[in-house]
């Protein structure tokens, strides 16, 4: 059960030097699911689904440990162009979680990679920590150049006794979205480690010149500034968990997913939310926010749909704007896992809900 108090007021707590707030605002926008035609992924995935447009090509990547690329000419017929490759240690997982693409066609990636093993003491358990890397590719992501890690986290913040079915610690499950004056790259990400006051949602961001050379150059938000290094830096998270992940009862929000609305003029996050070491779904929220340079922005989280699935994933079908996982209108696809069996529309505030 999600304790609304911790996102109806200020929290201030100085704690592991770092504070945590979250900042409600009461005008938010109005969402309505309803039931589409059934559209799935051919291929499985186990993460966000980032996607862009090339020459009238849409791509998109769906993830289960290793990335697939689809493509085709919509959302709506996507072939399967197999498995993408690395440059070197090519074995080495990851899920592609976000993409962006520079006008000279160059993409860049954000994957999410599961370090291990950690915590050997707790063997014969298999545990990985999460960390987020970055790539860039320069044939729409068919081949992918690894830049190496800019989000990860101390080992010694790990808790090698932890209840967790799958995490020690670490960040990951991330989003990440350029804003809308290209000034800087937001991600937007679980963190699953250190005490429970570390643990939540947080943010970070990069000046966006620096894509082309992110190592060292990305910032968390903590204390109410982007003042901690990406890697092995602290938090503030914009929304703490209200259960220790480690716990027997862990209550905190996962694997958010982003994307800027242009019917809304807001960017909108939707997330996971867990209350079981096993990740089980208690339901997926939906979250507003004008302005990514201000944390404390994010809306109050609004039920949008009790249990689902996993990853759940907005994606806009306006092929003239290439709207994409990162751009949608008053109308999107929304899927849970890679599949779709609904349309979601958007009101602004004050708008009535048919």
């Amino acid at each position: 059960m999600i304790h609304k108090s911790v996102f109806l007021t200020v929290i201030v707590l100085f704690l592991s030097g770092c504070s945590q707030n979250a900042l409600i605002s009461n005008k938010q926008p109005g969402f309505k699911i309803h039931n589409a035609n059934k559209l799935k992924f051919s291929v499985p995935t186990d993460s966000g689904c980032p996607a862009h447009w090339s020459d009238n090509v849409f791509y998109i990547f769906a993830s289960s440990e290793f990335a697939k690329r689809l493509s085709g000419p919509s959302l709506f017929n996507l072939k399967d162009d197999g498995f993408v490759k690395w440059d070197s240690d090519e074995k080495k997982s990851r899920w592609i979680e976000a993409t962006y693409q520079d006008e000279d066609g160059t993409l860049y990636g954000w994957y999410h990679h599961e370090k291990g093993p950690v915590c050997r003491n707790r063997l014969p358990k298999y545990y990985a920590a999460p960390a987020i890397g970055q790539g860039v590719s320069h044939d729409n992501g068919a081949t992918w150049f690894d830049m190496g890690f800019v989000i990860d986290d101390e080992p010694n913040s790990f808790n090698c006794d932890t209840l967790n079915k799958y995490f020690p610690g670490g960040s990951g499950d991330c989003s990440v979205i350029v804003d809308q004056k290209k000034e800087y790259i937001y991600f937007l990400f679980g963190t699953y480690g250190g005490d429970i006051e570390q643990q939540g949602i947080s943010t970070a961001r990069m000046l966006y010149n620096d894509r082309k050379q992110p190592g060292g150059k990305v910032w968390r938000w903590c204390d109410n500034g982007w003042t901690q290094p990406g890697i092995n830096g602290r938090n503030s998270p914009i929304f703490p968990a209200v259960g220790d992940w480690h716990s027997t009862k862990p209550d905190a929000f996962w694997g958010p997913s982003v994307h800027w609305n242009t019917y809304l003029q807001s960017y909108v996050m939707i997330l996971n939310h867990a209350i079981d070491p096993n990740f089980w779904q208690e339901g997926i929220y939906i979250s507003f926010n004008k302005n990514l340079d201000n944390p404390a922005g994010w809306s109050e989280p609004q039920l949008l749909r009790k249990d689902g699935s996993w990853y759940p994933l907005i994606v806009g079908t306006d092929k003239k704007k290439h709207q994409t996982d990162k751009l949608a209108g008053k109308k999107a696809r929304y899927f849970e896992q890679g599949v779709s069996l609904w349309e979601i529309e958007f009101f602004k505030p004050g708008e009535k809900i048919n």
